[in-house]
């Protein structure tokens, strides 16, 4: 992703321009990385508590945030999964604040603002999100009917941050937006590997 480039190239370019080095950037990207998963999987902790989830609970989440071998891996991998991880699992917290009690969400003006942002942020970090994001427009604006104006407000203002992002931020950086093939290179892929391991199970028609 884009963003997740300029941020990470940006750390890196500075960090050698002082040290002549891009391994101090790499340590000091990582660094944040971190204190940013630690953030987003404390608050995993701290919502728990809320919502009455025992001691026990709680210390054995913690303990598995900490000693899970993948979540370990990520939190030391320069991957563009590994924030989009972090603020997807926050984001899905506020989506069930939002859900199950939307007056107590909408009271706090900095929940729909975190909203809006972790749902940008993750759109920009995976494609998948986006199609997530088209599918739950209308359902989400159906079931918060009595809420619909401040639900759409949401909706459209995570739009319009997207535009953007994809327009005037795409320009100051002369990116150019990737290609079809490139697009449908992961099915791709897979279709070219079920035919070449697959054919004596495949009909004429299939492999046509």
């Amino acid at each position: 992703p884009v963003l997740h480039t300029v941020i990470l190239g940006s750390i890196l370019e500075f960090m050698k321009g002082i040290y002549g080095t891009y391994n101090k950037g790499i340590a000091l990207y990582l660094m944040l990385q971190m204190v940013v998963m630690a953030v987003c999987l404390g608050y995993v902790v701290y919502y728990m508590r809320k919502k009455k989830v025992g001691r026990v609970g709680r210390i054995i989440t913690l303990l598995w945030f900490i000693l899970f071998p993948a979540i370990v891996l990520h939190a030391t991998s320069a991957t563009k999964d590994t924030l989009f991880a972090g603020f997807f699992v926050t984001w899905l917290l506020l989506t069930y604040d939002l859900l199950v009690q939307p007056e107590g969400f909408f009271k706090k003006w900095f929940k729909p603002v975190g909203w809006v942002l972790l749902l940008f942020l993750c759109i920009v970090f995976r494609q998948n999100s986006l199609y997530v994001f088209l599918l739950m427009a209308v359902p989400f604006v159906i079931i918060l009917r009595k809420h619909w104006k401040k639900t759409l407000g949401m909706i459209v203002v995570t739009g319009v941050l997207y535009g953007l992002y994809l327009g005037p931020f795409y320009n100051f950086y002369n990116v150019e937006p990737g290609s079809r093939a490139e697009f449908l290179s992961v099915p791709s892929q897979q279709l070219v590997r079920v035919y070449l391991q697959e054919q004596d199970s495949l009909t004429a028609t299939e492999k046509m």
